[in-house]
This record gives C-alpha cells, structure tokens and sequence, in this order.
C-alpha cells in the first residue's frame, strides 16, 4: 500500500502523520482476506501491497501450459495459498525462479505485489528483519552486497535531508542514463534511525553529517516521500515512516560508451512511503 509524500511544504501547524505512529508491517493472506470483503477497504485501492504467504504453482487446464504472452500470460501460473477469493499470481517481468517455471517450487515470505481482477501480480521478494518487522537503516548491507539488488527493503527509519540543493554539472552522467542523483543537484536525502538532526549551523555556514547507521538516498528523497516535509532554511524536518527501498546499480559510463568495462556505483533508493493500514478484526 505505498503512497507518495507530500511535496509541497505544509501550511500552518503541522499534524502528526499515521506515518509516524507505528511501523507497517506486511499483510498476512487472512488480513488480505478480510480487507477483500471491505469494499471500502479493497486492496485493489491500494497500488502496491506487502503480503506475507505462500505461493504455489497453479494446476493449468487440462492438456494446456501456463505460458508468458508479452504483458500477460495464457492462465494464471500460480495461486495465493489461504487467499479467499482465490486469488491467481502472475510474475512481473524476471522476478526470478518459482511456481512460475516449469516444475518450479513454492516461494514462502513477504513479497510485492499490485491486485487486479483477482490476479495478484508479483513483483519480486521483500526483505525485512523477521518475515513481519521492517528494517532499521543500520540493518541494511552495503548496496554493493550480492544479492542485494534483488527485490525490495522494508525499512523503518526518519528521513531527513539538506534544506538547500547540492551543486551538479548541467547534464550528469546519472541524468544521462536516466538514473537519480546522490547529491547532485537536488535536495541530499538520508534516512535515520532516529530523530537526529545531520544538518547543524555553524558561523561560517552549515555542516552534514551522517549519523552512525543512517544511509544515503536519492536526491529529493526527503520532498517525494517524508508524511509532512518542512524545510526551514538549511535544515529540514526529520520525519519517521516505513518505506521500500532498492538497492540501485548506475554504471559511471556515458549513454554511448560500453558500460561493461566501467566502474559501478551503488546507492539506497526508496520507492514508496507506506502508510499504515487499519487492519480489520480477524475472527
């Protein structure tokens, strides 16, 4: 259920955000099930989904194969486990194996997903501290880890930022790849795993620094997805929340040069905010 922060500066007192009372955690398959029956709570409303649960390969018609048709498949490859309605599973590009493949195995744990007609369409694994708890940033590895390009982060951390933008060449190498930038033009971002302030003004100017554990993110990180951002001179507001990160690859080589043969940086991207979701009184 990932939403996108505000981007315009509140006005006024600011409220607390639902961002800020209590980690998301995944959903179970009953939590989904009962948000199914909630026509005013439907999942299908919400444009991504954290699920917890078990996926199997799906039984294909009689004298038919399960088949990847361009966007779509032939029939559903596989199935929710305990999902009622049932709800089929297609994969979302190369999420890696599974249920999907020929004879492939179950795939257990949390994972990403957007709902539609009854068709769950996953999108790859979510790692997080238990199977149920969203990560602290201290928690994550390096984005250079193997394997740590795969799938998405829940993490729960305050974002935070440089209220004034950092300076960049005009066209940069990561603009050019259609890549976001670290600290190259726009807002520096980092996310915490707490309250602390990493701007402090000095006489002379300003000064940043990381705390222990805390990462870097994408430039306007802390405008696309803090609950209620304020920026008040070189400082902003740090702002608690749970998000999706990635864990993001740029080649440091121009659109026409071979990037095979060229160093590689890695950074933290957050892809989404998630607000907490009432959950329903499970019988």
């Amino acid at each position: 259920w990932p939403v996108p922060g505000e981007t315009a500066a509140p006005t006024g007192e600011p409220t607390p955000s639902p961002a800020q009372d209590q980690p998301v955690q995944p959903l179970t398959v009953a939590q989904l099930n009962a948000f199914m029956a909630l026509n005013s709570q439907s999942p299908a409303q919400r444009p991504d989904l954290v699920i917890t649960g078990t996926i199997q390969r799906n039984p294909p018609p009689t004298g038919h194969a399960c088949i990847p048709l361009g966007a779509t498949w032939s029939c559903p490859p596989a199935f929710l486990v305990g999902s009622s309605p049932k709800l089929m599973v297609e994969p979302v590009g190369d999420v890696g194996p599974g249920p999907w493949d020929q004879n492939g195995q179950a795939v257990s744990g949390p994972f990403l997903a957007t709902l539609g007609e009854f068709t769950l369409h996953y999108e790859g694994p979510v790692a997080t501290s238990d199977g149920t708890e969203p990560l602290l940033p201290s928690q994550l590895p390096p984005p250079s880890k193997e394997g740590a390009t795969i799938g998405e982060w829940l993490v729960r951390g305050w974002i935070s930022g440089v209220g004034i933008a950092s300076p960049c060449p005009s066209t940069s190498i990561a603009t050019a790849n259609g890549f976001p930038e670290y600290a190259c033009g726009g807002l520096t971002s980092f996310l915490i795993g707490d309250a602390t302030q990493p701007v402090t003004v000095t006489p002379g100017g300003f000064s940043v620094k990381l705390p222990a554990g805390g990462i870097e993110i994408q430039d306007g990180g802390y405008d696309s997805f803090a609950p209620l951002p304020m920026v008040t001179g070189v400082k902003t507001e740090p702002e608690a929340g749970t998000f999706l990160l990635r864990a993001l690859s740029i080649p440091d080589c121009g659109p026409n040069e071979d990037c095979a043969v060229v160093p590689t940086s890695y950074h933290w991207e957050i892809m989404a905010r998630l607000d907490p979701w009432p959950v329903p009184a499970l019988p």
